[in-house]
């Protein structure tokens, strides 16, 4: 595991347990690695009632795996057997935040993050909180201060980039959304907020380029057809826009960057009226 083995490592607890042994702490360090190797419906199976009730970890692990399954509700069902359990664990209260924060409860992630300290987590939830209040440069300053400790969390990158884009440095903004999409790897979000980034700041071809890529991940999220379709306008490619606009409007009939496209669309053919009030 200290070497970043993480199958090797799960291949030798596995084999301690086949052969009987029934240490709770192997079944924890047996869930670890199938967490960092993405298999989290193995993970549940292994956290189990003994498992949580022997490690701290495992109940903030339990939480994460829940998370990454998308199965919110019971991420934070587990919140107040699990907080009573740990009342002073700081992982966990910092699982449970970001399973809030994701979950649009915006009071209970603040609660939990506040009893987090100043783990990365918690400070990268409230900074978004601070976003969602317009507080931006309280917002950067807790993103810095997680970054400080955990340079590459792709949360506190995220907000890192989106806080700087409110504020107008686009370059910055730019490459820190960067980091933090290479970091979530398959986050859609990241990756369209990453190329209007490059978008704002006049580099349509790296935007074009980080649209492409969420549309590689994921061809379902709306928001990726019409990032895609605004600039499919200003190249002048209208066949290809209308195309892309009618994909987005099918998989979200709110979808802000279709209508984007619509209005641009509607102004190039010069219905400039009926194009101002899809913008507005």
């Amino acid at each position: 595991m200290n070497q970043d083995r993480y199958g090797d490592a799960a291949a030798e607890f596995e084999t301690l347990i086949a052969g009987g042994q029934t240490d709770p702490g192997l079944r924890f360090n047996l869930a670890w690695c199938r967490a960092v190797t993405g298999e989290h419906e193995t993970v549940l199976t292994l956290l189990d009632d003994a498992v949580v009730a022997a490690a701290p970890q495992a109940a903030a692990l339990k939480v994460q795996a829940l998370h990454h399954l998308g199965r919110l509700d019971e991420a934070l069902a587990l919140g107040p057997e699990l907080t009573a359990r740990y009342p002073d664990d700081p992982g966990l209260m910092s699982a449970l935040a970001v399973a809030a924060l994701d979950d649009e409860q915006t009071e209970l992630a603040a609660a939990y993050a506040a009893r987090a300290g100043q783990t990365p987590d918690a400070l990268s939830t409230l900074g978004m909180l601070d976003l969602g209040e317009s507080d931006v440069d309280q917002a950067l300053a807790r993103f810095e201060t997680a970054l400080e400790a955990a340079p590459d969390d792709a949360r506190a990158n995220l907000g890192r980039g989106l806080a700087l884009m409110a504020r107008g440095d686009l370059p910055a903004a730019a490459r820190s959304l960067d980091r933090g999409a290479e970091g979530f790897v398959d986050h859609l979000g990241s990756w369209v907020a990453a190329g209007w980034a490059y978008f704002v700041a006049g580099d349509v071809a790296t935007a074009r380029a980080r649209f492409e890529l969420a549309l590689a991940h994921d061809d379902t999220f709306a928001e990726t057809h019409g990032a895609l379709a605004v600039l499919d306008v200003m190249a002048g490619d209208l066949p290809a826009a209308e195309r892309r606009t009618e994909v987005a409007l099918r998989l979200d009939r709110q979808c802000f960057s279709a209508a984007l496209a619509k209005s641009l669309m509607l102004a190039s053919a010069g219905d400039t009226a009926k194009a101002e009030r899809v913008r507005e």
